[in-house]
């Protein structure tokens, strides 16, 4: 029994590293947050992002992966849209040249894990890789448990990613000056355009 657990959570550590090393909008996010608002907001964010991955770990084992899959084109057009305004924001967004846009407002805590929750549920990339990886499970003929196993080291990995580039990027943040990270938002906003276009690409392939 406990060798299979072992062998559960070894079997996790190629997926971790393959979606920590995907860098993608959600990464972008966690960086671009960790700058402009600080490392304990991106915190939330980062909370938003493990629910939306929880979510679709609970369904993809429950039958539900079928219905995610078969409904994937709406989640394509979505996330382009959504990727595409975030993108815009930041691009358009004026440089800040005080400290004073890290004060935190009072429900500005709740906003980002609800921001970290959707830009994760609607990337296909995270729907497509959970359910996946459930499908090689079940048929591999996993239990329970070590599905557990598994899928709890995936996201211990991905958190503890996401939470370093988010506590290095508030410590970087500290040597530059403000115009510079406008400028490192403008390409992060960039970079969100051109997944979004890329998005809604796929989704009329």
């Amino acid at each position: 029994m406990q060798e299979n657990l072992l062998q559960a959570l070894l079997s996790c550590i190629g997926p971790g590293l393959f979606l920590i090393l995907s860098m993608g909008p959600v990464a972008f996010t966690v960086i671009n947050t960790s700058l402009n608002k600080g490392f304990k907001i991106a915190l939330f964010l980062i909370a938003g992002i493990t629910l939306s991955d929880m979510f679709y770990i609970f369904l993809s084992n429950f039958g539900a992966s079928t219905l995610i899959t078969n409904k994937i084109k709406w989640v394509y057009y979505l996330g382009g849209i959504i990727l595409i305004g975030y993108g815009l924001y930041l691009w358009l967004q004026k440089p800040k040249m005080d400290e004073s846009h890290l004060q935190i407002k009072k429900n500005t805590h709740w906003m980002h894990l609800a921001k970290g929750f959707m830009i994760n549920f609607t990337a296909p990339g995270v729907i497509l890789f959970w359910t996946a990886n459930a499908g090689v499970l079940a048929n591999e003929g996993f239990t329970r448990a070590e599905k557990i196993v598994y899928f709890s080291g995936i996201l211990l990995m991905v958190n503890a990613s996401d939470i370093a580039k988010a506590y290095f990027a508030e410590k970087l943040k500290k040597w530059l000056s403000p115009m510079i990270i406008h400028r490192i938002q403008q390409v992060l906003g960039i970079g969100m355009i051109l997944f979004g276009v890329a998005l809604i690409y796929k989704g009329f392939k």
